[in-house]
């Protein structure tokens, strides 16, 4: 009984209701920001640049010439798959 009268109006003006859902959802996409632009717009760092382990992971990357952003994981990788303790004999492979 409640839903009688709204299911009559949707049945009877389908398409009005359809092109009012399409209308809304246009609106809402250009009154809402993008995506993109707010994560180019409000991203950070997940780790402090000056923290210890970014410092070491960028001495790292440049004495062993490779992206800074590969050698921390390669350093763990390395450890878990041997499955021991980062050493100074760790460094030299």
């Amino acid at each position: 009984m409640l839903l009688r009268r709204p299911s009559l109006f949707t049945g009877r003006f389908a398409i009005l209701v359809v092109g009012l859902w399409a209308l809304a959802a246009a609106a809402a996409n250009l009154a809402v920001p993008q995506l993109e632009r707010v994560v180019d717009t409000h991203a950070r760092a997940f780790m402090p640049a000056d923290a210890s382990s970014s410092v070491a992971a960028s001495r790292a990357a440049e004495l062993f010439a490779q992206n800074p952003a590969t050698t921390s994981f390669m350093l763990c990788w390395n450890a878990i798959r041997d499955s021991r303790r980062l050493t100074a004999s760790s460094m030299t492979r």
